[in-house]
């Protein structure tokens, strides 16, 4: 899903700041899907590239929007998923079995972290919200 709407979001919009954001998420996305192929493979566990309902309405919708409201969705998205995501994988790189996929997750998580702070700064500084994200959450 990052990396259908990073690449909507990378030629729509007109924030250069956002666009470079969704740059790196495509290009960092597509480097850890080649990753996940590879640790599944080895794992010989199946994946698919194909989006679950819920991603492809939530790209969907996304790719409705514009200017400056196609800006501050992807933004909060790119917050929301990757807090998401982070929990997922730090669940991950403690407790599954498969040496392979926990290797994976353990690998991903700084990346992860790393997206989730620049999402989190951009909501600030581009979408105009004061307070982070997470400091309501917390």
């Amino acid at each position: 899903m990052e990396i259908q709407t990073g690449q909507f979001v990378a030629e729509h919009t007109q924030n250069p700041q956002v666009k470079q954001f969704a740059q790196t998420l495509v290009q960092d996305h597509q480097k850890a899907q080649q990753q996940l192929k590879q640790s599944a493979q080895q794992a010989s566990v199946q994946i698919t590239d194909e989006l679950n309902p819920v991603h492809k309405a939530m790209v969907q919708e996304l790719q409705q929007k514009s200017g400056k409201e196609l800006d501050r969705a992807f933004i909060f998205s790119a917050v929301a998923d990757h807090r998401k995501d982070i929990l997922e994988y730090s669940y991950a790189s403690q407790n599954l079995q498969n040496a392979q996929l926990k290797q994976y997750a353990t690998q991903s998580l700084p990346v992860l972290q790393k997206h989730y702070q620049s999402a989190e700064d951009l909501a600030r500084t581009v979408a105009g919200v004061r307070e982070s994200p997470a400091a309501s959450i917390r």
